[in-house]
């Protein structure tokens, strides 16, 4: 998206046996955004929460909706990458632990151009990623610790959000950039529970990125990030 954009989502929910209500169990999918403005009617919450309505899609024997619509305002000011996800499937806490999240990025008007973008979700036991291709957007997804490619002296822009509840220490061998807002350049940078963290580089050498901290480094969060 780009800074001054308005935005309409519709969500339908097509999760197996939807239809069958369970008491006190919500069965609704809905969509709570990071880091853009919106009205309460936007909100991606159950009533319990927001006051006002249950703001997701569900079934129809819930009395609820079947598809739900969103509207964002991508208002000056509001750049940078946030995370979505649900808030309302099961609990009123969602269903993040069932991968129902998301990612979107916020350009301001004449943004660089990166050949590449990567968004990296830092799990409690895996970096789950994807990547978009700079020149024609296209996005490609990729499974846990993905290895990712660039070619070599092309600028890439690296996306991190963390999911789950650990706290982590990202750091991609070789390579430093600057932390955001600031001059300093770093090689790692920790980020806790849907927090996230935006840099880039020029793609010079092969490399490996990994969480540094220990019960994660053992759990295996470490990929390839191959340069050719």
């Amino acid at each position: 998206m780009t800074e001054g954009d308005t935005v309409k989502i519709s969500i339908y929910n097509e999760i197996d046996n939807n239809q069958i209500p369970v008491p006190g169990i919500s069965k609704q999918v809905s969509i709570h955004v990071h880091g853009v403005h919106y009205n309460i009617l936007s909100d991606g919450t159950l009533k319990v929460i927001n006051k006002v309505d249950d703001e997701g899609a569900g079934a129809g024997l819930e009395q609820t909706y079947s598809v739900y619509e969103y509207f964002w305002d991508v208002a000056p000011g509001t750049a940078g990458t946030w995370a979505y996800h649900d808030h309302n499937f099961e609990t009123h806490n969602g269903a993040e632990h069932k991968g129902l999240f998301g990612a979107i990025i916020v350009n301001p008007v004449n943004a660089r151009h990166y050949a590449k973008e990567y968004v990296l979700y830092l799990g409690d036991d895996a970096f789950w990623g994807m990547e978009i291709n700079g020149a024609n957007k296209k996005q490609s997804k990729h499974g846990s610790n993905p290895t990712l490619t660039a070619k070599e002296d092309t600028h890439v822009r690296f996306h991190l959000i963390a999911l789950g509840t650990d706290l982590h220490t990202f750091r991609l061998s070789g390579y430093k950039w600057f932390d955001p807002g600031t001059n300093n350049r770093i090689n790692e940078v920790a980020i806790g529970p849907l927090e996230k963290h935006v840099f880039s580089i020029k793609a010079e050498h092969s490399a490996h990125y990994e969480d540094k901290n220990l019960s994660n480094k053992l759990l295996g969060m470490r990929g390839k990030f191959n340069v050719q």
